[in-house]
């Protein structure tokens, strides 16, 4: 796809006449891919997303920022890893707007590895995931993992979910990234644990050297490998 250059709203609008026609990777590896991604991509489609349908679509690209309208054609539910991966390596991409608020329902792995390994990500916004339902397995899975130019999380990113969450849902969910420290009120929604539901969740984040001491305050019953390796490798002392 090298012979890429841009997606322009004048030449691009409605390439999508259905949810049929979208591949799961169609823009993958589209490295002259730049610049803001239409808001009309997919203006053309409707209904339900499918499962997988935007795995890897705009993977290792050069697109600098999304508009918060890109999925608003879609009915707000989502499906099983529908957003797996679909921006990993996206690494001149520098914030992320509130692009999947509105969604009604969670489902499993639907944002694992979302945004890994976007190097030039600096902002979240922080109604990315206005999400009023309880988190599905792996939900939230290395969605941010790799993003080593984050050095903020929003206290409030994770505020709508449901309080009772799948298996292992923020498992290395901020690994490896540039983070300084966690706000308290990040996990204040979630007061029934799971398996793995912090596995490696801020793994290798070697900036990060204090921790509310109120982070998990609402979770006072134990679970299989709860905190397996939460901070590991960090530089908390």
């Amino acid at each position: 796809c090298s012979w890429f250059s841009v997606l322009k709203p004048s030449t691009c609008r409605a390439p999508f006449l259905s949810i049929s026609d979208i591949r799961e990777d169609a823009f993958y590896g589209c490295a002259n891919l730049t610049g803001e991604l239409p808001e009309e991509l997919f203006v053309g489609i409707s209904g339900i997303g499918r499962p997988r349908m935007f795995v890897y679509t705009f993977a290792d690209t050069d697109i600098q920022t999304i508009p918060d309208t890109l999925f608003a054609p879609l009915e707000p539910v989502l499906t099983d890893r529908m957003f797996m991966s679909t921006f990993v390596g996206c690494d001149k991409l520098t914030s992320i707007p509130a692009l999947f608020d509105g969604f009604t329902t969670s489902a499993p792995h639907a944002f694992q590895s979302t945004f890994s390994d976007c190097t030039a990500l600096e902002s979240i916004h922080e109604n990315l995931f206005g999400i009023p339902d309880n988190p599905s397995d792996y939900m939230f899975a290395e969605t941010f993992a790799g993003c080593t130019n984050i050095t903020e999380i929003p206290g409030n990113l994770f505020a709508q979910l449901g309080n009772t969450p799948g298996t292992g849902v923020f498992q290395n969910t901020f690994a490896a990234t540039g983070i300084t420290e966690v706000p308290a009120e990040l996990f204040a929604s979630i007061t029934t644990p799971s398996e793995n539901l912090f596995n490696g969740t801020f793994e290798s984040c070697e900036n990060l050297t204090t921790v509310p001491k109120d982070l998990f305050q609402n979770i006072t019953s134990p679970a299989p490998s709860l905190f397996l390796g939460t901070f590991a490798d960090t530089g908390l002392t």
